[in-house]
């Protein structure tokens, strides 16, 4: 008994450890005890088991699951200290090798002195295991049945079953890539009505049009980390922000503007495009292009339509989140994060997250007064990051007094760069047709320190700092604001273009401007809380409801749970019709190729222009040859929707599958690959394999009202197949490549002897040839026929001089983003490929 009390006790302090210092974080201390007692008979059980197989891998095995538990312990004790939440959404969107990184540098003095504790327990619980009587199938049995019901009813103390839930929430993937457009927005449009009234919703951005006037205005958008409005002009510390209260009284000053956002990337994501984002979505905060939503209008579509040039300057990793992909997908002419400013010689100071916001105002002024000599009308958009918590300061930054807190010091240090930055645009002259928004990208987080900090009713103020900075010239034409209305940080797209006065056609799914336009009671929607017109908040997380799809009234506000629900799915459901980053790529012109290697078990597929191996996702990671179904989703014009993997193993998988066929419209087309064979999975997963493939390995298949028709299979466990789409002209043309297996050997044998250029400037042209397209040339020795250059994944116009291959296209458009780009040799014959090098585009000067 002593071996199990032990890690009873074990398992149980982190959680009342959590519980003494963040109360609302778990719940009562029965339910505490319950959870420790159920994962402690369960760790009993798995060893009772595996003991009549071998004592030393019970003993090994319970020792892993321990350790596993009670790293899922002090991970959450620590997500709680350091953001107020758990295991949501917003932990697993960041979940990267780098936030790993963060976490230690800001936790390793209390790491270090656990681990050797940890070291210590399993010391002393490996003498008690000596002594234990751990065999007997039967105790084994009672224990499991008594553990999952101590979990059962301490489930909500229970980090493993946090972590399991939340990674189910984040897991969730979006289905409406085989819904029908039209409908989908025209369901969205009718029941978001009261939050949005009779406002048309956004069209695609390529529709939109959009002039600047004849004077233009520029845009300078400041995003403030972490920062609430009752930051400033706060009473528990005076003085604090002098520059940002004068602010307050000289600019125009939004006092009432609600947090949508509660990350970083989410703030910057709702405030551009003015709608809320899904961080759900398959698996990512923008770092699938799916969650990108491209094709819908946001601040860089209208002003990019408008003859704006626009940089974004950040001092944290671009690709953290997706940031840096969604601001070049909606306009953003350039972006530059840490990897940039690191190549120009500039280092971190005093933070982990990237370089100091000094170095940041300083750059960001430099390139302002760079555009500000040029004819065109600019957006530069600036991200700090001194407030990111625990809070940083920088040297010239002036001492705070009345506290020795870092974050408190680093307020007070971001009210003083702030004042200098907006001081320097004035007396260049900046500031005479240039707007300048200030806003805070979410507020302060949940944490201990923060309600320590500012008190639990500080902490809950989601009222975002927010002054706008208005040429005397544009302030003269303003008729109408009201600065203490309630509105939304995503409105500030809808603010920015009115105050620029620049005419357009876009509008936005929730964003509405609050200039020259009478202020109206507003309910405000976000992800967890909204408010209600009087800004009362409103409790009505959409977990508390299980039967939103049967309803079928309109919204009422306030939103109880199954409305707030609808809500949120509808504006989801909405954005993801503009998700998809649907090119010609040219199926009918090159065909399709597709190719099932059964010794490696990787699905090879090319359609048209796009070589799609290696670029399939399953459960939100890369798949390359795990056992499974590969699956493209195709709209009726054989253009690619969605690239998927559906495990074998797993009947989970095979029923999302099912219900990603089902939810296909009439007329979409769909291919499915697999690279195992029915009698490889197992029983349970084979009731959910598709039918189609119950007797072939590949088959592409079109929707019909009645289920599915199959255009072409493919039975052969290793085919290898040229396929003309059935909307080509001349309809669906199959041709088997039999003998692609002699020829296995060519293109991966052949030697590339040289190769350039190998690095370039990101979206400018290089090697120009008389048609104005840029080319990459490669010096080679082999004869291989019908050879193509694919560079990142997509075939380009390929031409061969004797011993030279050169590959032309449009550098403009192919290399927007700067990072490393893969250039390969094709085979066209039998879709071998030869990898010659990365092309690194790196960020204009």
């Amino acid at each position: 008994m002593k071996f199990l009390f032990s890690i009873f006790v074990a398992l149980l302090l982190p959680m009342m450890a959590i519980q003494y210092l963040y109360p609302s974080s778990v719940g009562n201390f029965a339910e505490l005890v319950f959870a420790a007692a159920g994962v402690t008979l369960f760790l009993y059980a798995v060893l009772a088991f595996l003991s009549r197989i071998h004592t030393g891998l019970a003993f090994l095995t319970v020792g892993l699951l321990i350790l596993a538990s009670l790293m899922i312990r002090f991970s959450y004790g620590f997500l709680q200290d350091f953001t107020g939440m758990g295991y949501t959404v917003e932990f697993f969107a960041h979940a990267e090798w780098k936030s790993a990184k963060i976490a230690f540098s800001e936790y390793y003095f209390a790491l270090l002195p656990l681990m050797v504790l940890v070291a210590l327990f399993f010391l002393f619980l490996s003498k008690l295991g000596a002594e234990f009587n751990h065999k007997g199938f039967f105790p084994g049995a009672l224990a499991l049945f008594a553990s999952l019901v101590l979990i059962f009813f301490g489930s909500n103390s229970s980090p493993e079953v946090l972590l399991a839930s939340g990674y189910q929430e984040f897991a969730k993937r979006g289905k409406i890539a085989a819904l029908n457009a039209r409908v989908v927005r025209t369901d969205a449009a009718k029941l978001l009505q009261p939050l949005r009234a009779q406002r048309p919703l956004p069209t695609e951005k390529n529709f939109v049009v959009a002039k600047a006037p004849a004077d233009p205005y520029n845009i300078v958008v400041v995003y403030l980390e972490s920062f609430n409005e009752n930051l400033t002009e706060n009473d528990m510390y005076p003085g604090l922000t002098p520059n940002m209260d004068a602010m307050k009284k000289k600019y125009l000053s939004f006092s009432n503007n609600l947090s949508s956002g509660y990350v970083t990337i989410e703030g910057i994501f709702n405030s551009q495009c003015g709608t809320l984002v899904n961080m759900a979505y398959d698996n990512s905060s923008l770092t699938k292009a799916e969650a990108r939503i491209t094709k819908l209008p946001c601040m860089g579509d209208v002003l990019k339509k408008a003859g704006y040039k626009q940089v974004y300057l950040g001092g944290a990793n671009l690709s953290f989140a997706g940031k840096g992909d969604f601001l070049l997908e909606h306009g953003y002419d350039q972006v530059l994060g840490l990897q940039h400013w690191r190549a120009q010689g500039f280092r971190d100071q005093n933070t982990i997250w990237g370089i100091p916001d000094t170095t940041l105002f300083d750059q960001a002024f430099k390139k302002i007064t760079e555009m500000h000599k040029a004819s065109a009308p600019f957006n530069v958009t600036l991200l700090t990051l001194g407030t990111h918590v625990p809070g940083y300061t920088y040297e010239g930054c002036p001492d705070y007094p009345r506290s020795d807190e870092p974050f408190i010091d680093a307020i007070h240090c971001t009210d003083f760069l702030l004042e200098k930055f907006l001081s320097q645009l004035d007396r260049n002259g900046v500031l005479e047709n240039t707007v300048v928004y200030i806003q805070a990208d979410h507020g302060v987080f949940h944490s201990r320190d923060m309600f320590r900090l500012f008190q639990k009713q500080g902490v809950l103020d989601k009222r975002l700092f927010t002054t706008v900075v208005i040429p005397e010239k544009r302030k003269q034409t303003l008729e109408i604001w009201d600065t203490e209305a309630q509105m939304s940080s995503l409105d500030m797209v809808a603010n920015v273009l009115d105050l620029l006065e620049v005419e357009h056609n876009a509008d936005f799914v929730l964003a509405r401007s609050q200039i020259n336009k009478p202020a109206k009671p507003r309910y405000v929607l976000t992800r967890y809380r909204d408010y209600d017109p009087e800004g009362r908040p409103i409790i009505n997380e959409t977990l508390g409801c299980e039967n939103a799809d049967a309803i079928a009234q309109p919204l009422r506000l306030p939103l109880d749970s199954c409305d707030k629900k609808r809500a949120m799915d509808a504006v989801y459901n909405f954005g993801t019709t503009f998700a998809y980053k649907t090119r010609d790529n040219q199926v009918c012109e090159y065909s399709a190729h597709a190719r099932l290697d059964q010794e490696t078990g990787t699905f090879h597929l090319r359609w048209g222009r796009e070589y799609l191996t290696g670029s399939f996702s399953g459960s939100g990671r890369p798949v390359l040859s795990r056992m499974g179904i590969f699956t493209v989703i195709l709209d009726e014009n054989d253009q690619i929707e969605q690239q998927l993997f559906f495990s074998g193993k797993f009947k989970k998988r095979l029923k999302e599958l099912q219900q990603v066929l089902e939810s296909l419209a009439p007329g979409q087309r769909v291919v499915l690959a697999s690279n195992a064979s029915l009698d490889q999975i197992g029983e349970e997963e084979q009731a959910h394999w598709p039918e189609q493939l119950s007797a072939s390995q590949f088959v592409y298949m079109t929707r019909t009202p009645s289920g599915f028709e199959i255009e072409t299979a493919q039975t052969d466990v290793d085919f290898s197949i040229i396929l003309r789409p059935a909307s080509c002209a001349g309809g669906l043309q199959v041709t088997a490549r039999d003998g692609a297996a002699s020829q296995d050997g060519k293109i991966q044998q052949c030697h590339v002897q040289d190769w350039g250029p190998k690095t370039v400037v990101q979206g400018q042209a290089f090697n120009r040839s008389f048609q104005g397209n840029s080319k990459i040339w490669i010096e080679t020795e082999c004869a291989v026929e019908n050879v193509s250059v694919v560079l990142g994944g997509r075939l380009v116009d390929t031409a061969r001089d004797r011993s030279r291959i050169t590959g032309s296209f449009s550098a403009e458009r192919s290399l927007m983003r700067q990072g490393k780009y893969e250039v390969t040799l094709y085979d066209m014959n039998t879709g071998h490929v030869k990898k010659v090098g990365d092309l690194e585009a790196t960020p204009a000067p």
